[in-house]
């Protein structure tokens, strides 16, 4: 695959995984789509917004997409901000407000904007170019 075909077909990718649901069953379209959802909750509401409304089931997905997608460090975010409430840490209100500021702070540290899920994205394209449809 040429540089300017794994761009291409990355874009492709990107754009079918907006859609209301995964372009395939392939593991690379399923984690495209869930990762893209989950991106875009967060950048209109932060993390801790974004984790408060998902179940646990479907956050279990957004880590293994983060995962899949070698973004290890926001899996591990997505993961903590879930247990924390769980355990109910984001009941008193300066808790709450602390764990969103450096939630929010970490999560722009590995994703500070579309481009650095884009290149994930790439990078699992270029190299396993079979899990995607």
């Amino acid at each position: 695959m040429t540089p300017g075909d794994a761009a291409a077909r990355t874009d492709r990718v990107w754009h079918r995984a907006l859609g209301w649901r995964p372009a395939s069953e392939l593991p690379g379209d399923v984690a495209a789509h869930v990762a893209l959802e989950f991106h875009g909750l967060v950048m209109n509401g932060g993390v801790l917004n974004a984790v408060e409304d998902r179940e646990d089931a479907h956050l279990a997905s957004v880590v293994a997409a983060y995962r899949w997608l070698r973004l290890a460090g926001v899996a591990d975010l997505v993961d903590e901000v879930r247990r924390a409430v769980a355990e109910g840490r984001t009941e008193v209100p300066a808790q709450a407000e602390a764990l969103e500021v450096d939630a929010d702070r970490r999560h722009d540290e590995h994703l500070p904007d579309d481009s650095a899920l884009e290149a994930a994205l790439h990078r699992r394209v270029v190299n396993s170019p079979e899990a995607f449809s």
